[in-house]
């Protein structure tokens, strides 16, 4: 097991390259967004994975600073299980369970130990699978996060009853990890944390013993993130959207993206005034919806000068997972092949060829 400071910064692959790389593949990331809503760029497949196989003892962790867990760099994200043959949608409850164990258990073994999960995800039945995988598994073997759905504007008493089923449906005692789930623009935010309550009673929740580390996902913009740093509120944690080209190009989310704000807060500034306030940071999008595990021909061609076994996906996910105060970088992984992957990418941090 390879543990790293989280100030250190990415030196293990050519900045250079992976700029140009990104000059030459972002218009075709972009273009690709609607091919990939319309399900028809290539996927990993379903059967034998031909990657090597990733040790089992060498995954990166970091130390949250304030409650001294150990993290493993790679985060499970819950939102994109394996779904059985029937099934009509990727993102509907028809979850394939024994292939969801059988990613939950390879995870565990292979040095894995956050799962991130969400009360809408899967139509709800993310948070009932994770529960049923997890708890195969000693309580002290993970840190299990989900969170409040602060965007269905729940009432105080809403939000009790969500918390409430959340722990039946988990099949947990406390939550290690405990988000306010997207927010996404100031005016929500008050409504249910501050004027409903919700905020208090889930402070007094961590008081309680139930929630062991309290933040936030964000989808707002500049003026939402210097509010909830002004507040007095011991943040733990926060989560946010992070990957190379949002770094280096001003994201604009899809008209249909309805959780985030229509003007989101540069990634660069978003990230350093962050860094700034110490707060730990989980990063989602770190593939940027995948798009950046499909760069088209060119820009793959340059990355592929440089380390010819890494694929587009480790690429991404080592930018991020270098930056400094990142405690962990979520992935929703649908087949083995992108759990392999990611686990090979952070296995160890410093030098994938070590294992290929």
């Amino acid at each position: 097991m390879k543990d790293e400071d989280s100030t250190q910064k990415t030196t293990r692959f050519s900045r250079r390259g992976l700029i140009k790389a990104a000059g030459i593949g972002v218009a075709g990331a972009a273009a690709a967004y609607g091919l990939d809503k319309a399900g028809l760029l290539p996927q990993f497949s379903s059967g034998k994975s031909s990657l090597p196989e990733p040790p089992t003892d060498q995954m990166t962790y970091r130390v949250h600073p304030k409650s001294g867990d150990k993290v493993s760099l790679l985060g499970f994200g819950c939102m994109r299980f394996p779904m059985l043959p029937e099934a009509t949608s990727p993102r509907g409850t028809q979850i394939d369970e024994k292939a969801a164990f059988a990613m939950v258990d390879y995870a565990i073994a292979h040095g894995v130990n956050y799962f991130d999960t969400g009360w809408a995800y899967h139509q709800g039945a993310s948070e009932v699978m994770t529960g049923k995988a997890l708890a195969r598994h000693p309580r002290q073997s993970f840190y299990l996060a989900t969170k409040m759905p602060g965007y269905m504007e729940p009432t105080l008493a809403e939000a009790k009853e969500i918390f409430a089923t959340q722990l039946e449906r988990c099949q947990v005692e406390y939550f290690d990890y405990y988000l306010l789930h997207a927010l996404t623009n100031l005016e929500g935010y008050k409504k249910t944390y501050e004027q409903q309550g919700v905020l208090d009673f889930l402070l007094e929740q961590k008081a309680q013993g139930r929630i062991r580390n309290l933040g936030w996902s964000f989808h707002a913009d500049r003026e939402t993130l210097e509010y909830l740093l002004s507040r007095d509120v011991d943040w733990d944690f926060a989560m946010v959207q992070l990957n190379y080209h949002d770094m280096m190009h001003q994201f604009v989310p899809a008209p249909f993206q309805r959780i985030i704000a229509a003007t989101p807060a540069p990634a660069q500034w978003m990230y350093d005034t962050l860094v700034a306030s110490g707060i730990p940071l989980m990063i989602m999008e770190p593939l940027m919806g995948g798009r950046l595990a499909r760069l088209n021909k060119k820009s793959l061609a340059v990355l592929q000068e440089e380390r010819p076994q890494d694929s587009a996906a480790t690429w991404a996910m080592r930018y991020v997972g270098g930056l400094p105060n990142v405690l962990t970088v979520l992935s929703g992984m649908t087949y083995m092949e992108h759990l392999q992957d990611n686990i090979l990418s952070y296995a160890p941090l410093s030098d994938r060829k070590s294992v290929v």
